[in-house]
């Protein structure tokens, strides 16, 4: 049983860790943490406790695949001449991507689902020939990967359209959703999202309308990670007047404004020209005609 006792001063603490009956499986690394308003010191080492090697049990673990994990073996007991891992009966490491330390520790490197995934089995020996072992199962989860997504470029104001979400790898099960600018997609009786199977979803556009325009993205989730793929749509519309110039008149000398207003998707560039007087007209743009205009 482990006792804690403390004395406090105006500017010191002390504190003692008393282990009644100590037994091998109370050996192991210690650390003692010291924290105050401004910040936390600590400091570890370990206690060797006398008696055969004992591996403490492993919860089983799911790690994404493509990552670097690392795994302990806690051993007990002293002393310990060797920790090893095995996997299927083969001591490790197997390859360049399995480092093992000598206290226990298993470092895999970029794990890889078909390659890695399966059990794992610490061993801790001592200078007496006993032994003590734990298994960990490794379960390697894919994260999702979306195939690219395709859009047309020439969208038109009332066309049809739909966008084709497939999540081409990732452990199952997978959730996809839909997103407009990097928020649900609002109530649209225009648009309609509909899963086509356990791993591709639609986005259905009956009609197609200026406020259709923006970034949509497929998120598709499951255990491992959430993976987004983004694509720009763009509702094009042909340039219409909102405020068309008329004649006018004015008097040589004074200044005159032409009021000239155009909406369309993608913003329409306005330009003025003037006749030129030709016969067929002939417009040229003001720039090349007169200085006096902005």
């Amino acid at each position: 049983m482990a006792k804690v006792t403390m004395q406090a001063g105006s500017a010191s603490a002390k504190s003692r860790l008393s282990v009644s009956g100590a037994r091998p499986e109370d050996g192991g690394l210690y650390e003692c943490v010291a924290s105050n308003a401004v910040g936390t010191a600590r400091h570890s080492a370990p206690l060797r406790v006398l008696g055969p090697p004992r591996v403490r049990p492993m919860q089983d673990r799911r790690v994404v695949a493509r990552a670097d994990a690392v795994f302990h073996c806690r051993v007990t007991g002293y002393p310990i001449s060797e920790i090893r891992w095995e996997r299927e009966g083969r001591s490790l490491p197997e390859n360049h991507r399995q480092q093992i330390f000598p206290n226990g520790t298993l470092i895999i490197k970029d794990i890889q689902k078909q390659a890695d995934e399966g059990g794992y089995v610490c061993i801790a020996t001592n200078p007496d020939g006993h032994t003590s072992r734990s298994k960990l199962n490794i379960q390697v989860l894919e994260p999702p990967e979306i195939d690219p997504i395709a859009v047309k470029s020439d969208l038109q104001e009332g066309m049809r359209m739909h966008l084709t979400c497939v999540v081409r790898k990732g452990d199952f099960p997978i959730s996809i959703h839909w997103l407009k600018d990097g928020a649900v997609i609002s109530r649209d009786q225009e648009i309609s999202a509909k899963p086509y199977d356990e791993y591709s979803s639609i986005l259905s556009f009956t009609r197609l309308a200026i406020r259709h325009t923006g970034n949509y993205t497929c998120q598709a989730t499951n255990a491992a990670a959430v993976t987004n793929y983004t694509v720009e749509i763009i509702v094009n519309d042909p340039p219409s007047w909102k405020v068309e110039p008329t004649d006018a008149e004015t008097v040589a000398g004074k200044s005159i404004i032409l009021p000239c207003a155009a909406e369309g998707s993608p913003t329409p560039l306005i330009m003025w020209k003037r006749d030129t007087g030709a016969i067929p007209p002939l417009y040229q743009e003001l720039n090349h005609l007169m200085k006096n205009y902005k």
